[in-house]
C-alpha cells in the first residue's frame, strides 16, 4: 500500500508558506491519492475571489493525453481532426 498524507500538516505548511508571506485571502486543493479523493480549503473563499490557474493547466492537459495514450485511446501521431 502507499504512502499516506497527513492532511493537517499539509495544510498547516500551505498555510505557512502561503497565505502567511504571500497576502493570498485563501487556497483549494484538491488531491486524488490511493482512489480517496482529499479536498482542502482555507480562508477567504468568497464568489468574488479568483483563483489563477496560468501554465499548470499545461500539466494536467499533459497528463490527460499520456494517461490516454497509456490506455490505446489516443496515439501521438493521430491527427487532431480524429478526435
Amino acid at each position: 500500500m502507499g504512502k499516506t498524507i497527513d492532511i493537517e500538516a499539509l495544510e498547516a505548511y500551505i498555510t505557512k508558506k502561503t497565505m502567511a508571506h504571500k497576502n493570498i485571502h485563501g487556497f483549494s486543493i484538491n488531491i486524488l491519492h490511493n482512489n480517496e479523493h482529499i479536498a482542502i480549503a482555507k480562508g477567504n473563499l468568497t464568489g468574488d475571489k479568483r483563483f489563477f490557474a496560468a501554465s499548470v493547466t499545461k500539466l494536467f492537459v499533459t497528463t490527460l493525453i499520456l494517461k490516454l495514450i497509456e490506455q490505446n485511446k489516443l496515439s501521438l501521431d493521430d491527427l487532431l481532426v480524429k478526435h
